[in-house]
């Protein structure tokens, strides 16, 4: 099966694709001493066609055995020690995609998605991936963002949140220079997403305030409680999250319902009436 691993951009049959399939399965590959020969592997099954992924994953699927299925997953320090990051990173994440393809479709999944998460990549400069995925996402330059599969909870809440910060400068930053241009007194309360509420009608102000201000919804938000001094230096806004958030999963407003077995909260069966209340709970 060498000639398989020749550079050849030919269309390949379907006896190709077995060979492909067996290759991929030698144990062999988790050493680092065989990662050259891997890559090389991996690059040409990346080049495949979307039809021959797809005769890829229906094979896949019938490997039911939970070792099996797991030692086809690429080594997480493959990324590490290849010696051409940008393109063999994106054979190994091509090519993990189609394993990702067939546990999912897979019913129950043979391995627990978090076996996919690549933890080496938690050290990597993900806000820099992430900024190239959103600059260069319909071409062809590479970012491991493509593949979100692969990236830990801790990557993902990372980039979340620094996306979200700079979402928030963005949307200052375009009310001030709407000000300016139109050469208006600059307010820096419009910096702000500022809601105003009352403690007696905590969740009903909330919604109101929050339903007529979306527009301004991605600003930092700055709490004030009516009738009360004080300036929201983030202190009122954890104690305005705190009472809300307890007032919407207190089981006497019906919105949720507590699971005992789970022990998590589930929508209540009953509480219909009003959906921008559950609204609010997501925004």
């Amino acid at each position: 099966c060498s000639w398989l691993l020749r550079e050849w951009k030919g269309p390949r049959t379907k006896d190709d694709l077995r060979a492909y399939f067996i290759l991929v399965q030698n144990p062999q590959y988790s050493s680092s001493s065989t990662f050259v020969i891997y890559a090389h592997l991996l690059r040409q099954i990346a080049a495949l066609s979307e039809a021959d992924h797809h005769f890829l994953v229906h094979w896949l699927k019938k490997l039911s055995t939970f070792w099996r299925f797991k030692q086809l997953a690429p080594h997480p320090q493959f990324i590490s020690h290849s010696p051409v990051p940008a393109v063999m990173s994106f054979s190994l994440t091509k090519c993990s995609w189609w394993i990702y393809a067939a546990n999912s479709v897979s019913s129950p999944p043979i391995m627990p998605f978090t076996d996919f998460y690549n933890i080496t990549l938690d050290h990597m400069d993900f806000m820099e991936e992430y900024r190239t995925w959103q600059n260069y996402g319909n071409s062809n330059r590479f970012s491991f963002c493509q593949f979100p599969f692969i990236l830990s909870t801790v990557v993902k809440k990372a980039i979340i949140q620094k996306d979200s910060e700079q979402q928030m400068i963005s949307q200052a930053r375009q009310s001030l220079v709407s000000k300016v241009s139109r050469r208006q007194r600059v307010d820096m309360n419009l910096l702000f997403l500022n809601i105003k509420v009352r403690r007696a009608q905590l969740l009903t102000d909330s919604l109101d305030e929050l339903t007529r201000k979306r527009c301004d919804l991605k600003k930092k938000l700055k709490v004030t409680f009516v009738g009360e001094a004080g300036l929201d230096m983030g202190g009122l806004t954890k104690e305005w999250f705190l009472l809300l958030v307890r007032q919407i999963f207190h089981t006497d407003y019906g919105m949720f319902t507590y699971m005992k077995d789970s022990r998590c909260h589930w929508f209540s069966s009953w509480k219909c009436d009003n959906y921008s209340e559950f609204q609010l709970v997501g925004t």
